[in-house]
Parts: structure tokens; sequence; C-alpha cells
């Protein structure tokens, strides 16, 4: 089987590395449906009262320790102008909370933002903010 060369896409997870700024796009976001106790994927803003974080789980790589910690999966488009399809698991909560109003309003869709990690593992912050249209 073939894939035309228009569709090749990375489809590894979105890993950012500390130090470095990325300007990406988000093409979407798998959440927890809280009444229906399910994970859903969405291409819309969110009503933040109906949606909830899902579990993640890894490993530090520095100490070898397990960690489980809640977030969401943004799903990545773009990355420095390159197309992509990756997760990204985030489960920062300050980036996550720096998110929240662009998710609400579904200004998340729309834009390129840039995302600088600060940080190793689980213990890595973001500074993320949203590039004003030209």
């Amino acid at each position: 089987m073939s894939t035309p060369l228009s569709e090749l896409r990375s489809r590894e997870v979105f890993d950012p590395k500390s130090g470095t700024t990325y300007r990406v796009r988000f093409g979407g976001i798998r959440v927890m449906q809280l009444t229906a106790g399910r994970e859903i994927f969405l291409v819309s803003k969110l009503n933040l009262k109906e949606y909830g974080t899902i579990m993640f789980s890894g490993v530090n790589e520095r100490t070898g320790q397990a960690w489980r910690r809640d977030g969401f999966a943004l799903k990545v488009v773009e990355v420095d102008g390159a197309p992509v399809d990756k997760d990204w698991n985030l489960v920062s909560r300050r980036g996550q909370q720096r998110l929240l109003p662009f998710l609400e309003s579904g200004e998340y869709l729309e834009g390129v933002f840039e995302v600088t990690p600060v940080g190793e593992d689980v213990d890595t912050t973001y500074q993320i903010r949203r590039i004003p249209p030209e």
C-alpha cells in the first residue's frame, strides 16, 4: 500500500524540549465528557463544565519513577510551519490553565501559538501565548 506524498505526516507524540520555542497550530482536543464518562475528541469550543480531564501515566526519564496526572490531549497539526499529526498530552496545570480561555472560546483552533517548555519531565511548565493574526 502506498501513501500519497501530500498526505505524509509525522505521527509521534509532540514532546517539546525545554528552552525551545515552538510555533504550533491545534486541530482539536481529546477530553472526558463528564455526563457520559467517556473520552471524546472535539473540534469546537468547550463548555468547561461539561468536559473534564483524562488520566495519563508515564515514567519520569530522570528518576525512573512512575507518575499519573490528569490533563487533556491536544491534536497538533502544525509545528514551526510544517504539517504534522501529533498528540500533546498536556498534564502541566499551568499550561492547562493558560489554554482554558482559548478552549472555552474555540480560539485554540484558530491561529498559531508559541509554546516554550521550562523544566523537565512532569515538572515542566509552559509559557504559552497566542500569536496575533497578521
